[in-house]
């Protein structure tokens, strides 16, 4: 188990191992986690994820950590930030994923605050965005809910062909 990177008051983010590959793919194969993405995840392809994660934290120290519960230890979701190439621009994107058991507990404001936080005050980073599928408004409403606004409506590629998508931005105060 690798060290802590932050911790909320109910949840600890570390790096994902390949130790963790198992739940990793519980949560990836979850269909209802997975909703926004429209695609059902092979094993194949979560392994993949799994090293590109592995790869951002050697290049960037960034990428998306396991987001564990701090008294039972159970993987909850992932959570974290990556450099994205969004609409021309090179971004400091935040999102998570949480399985569906862990829904409507507050979990995903938990989460994306947090790392927020960790991109204004241990980044440095003046501005962090998310990306979300138009449709997806329990995400939306996540990242209104912790100050974040929609900047932009763009098309981007997806599993299922070009989606509309929105924008949003926090911005350090």
């Amino acid at each position: 188990m690798g060290p802590v990177i932050l911790q909320t008051p109910r949840l600890f983010l570390r790096e994902f191992t390949q130790e963790d590959f198992p739940q990793l793919l519980s949560l990836m194969q979850d269909r209802a986690a997975v909703y926004a993405y429209e695609h059902d995840f092979m094993e194949e392809e979560v392994k993949e994820w799994l090293g590109l994660q592995l790869c951002r934290y050697r290049a960037d120290q960034i990428g998306f950590w396991g987001a564990f519960h701090r008294e039972t230890a159970e993987l909850v979701g992932h959570a974290g930030l990556s450099y994205e190439e969004i609409c021309g621009r090179r971004l400091l994107d935040s999102g998570y994923l949480l399985k569906h058991a862990f829904w409507h507990m507050g979990y995903g404001s938990e989460l994306l605050s947090a790392c927020r936080d960790y991109a204004f005050h241990r980044l440095g980073a003046e501005s962090v965005y998310s990306v979300t599928k138009a449709d997806d408004i329990a995400f939306q409403k996540v990242a209104k809910s912790i100050g974040m606004k929609k900047v932009k409506e763009f098309k981007r590629g997806s599993y299922q062909g070009e989606v509309l998508c929105f924008l949003y931005e926090a911005v350090q105060k």
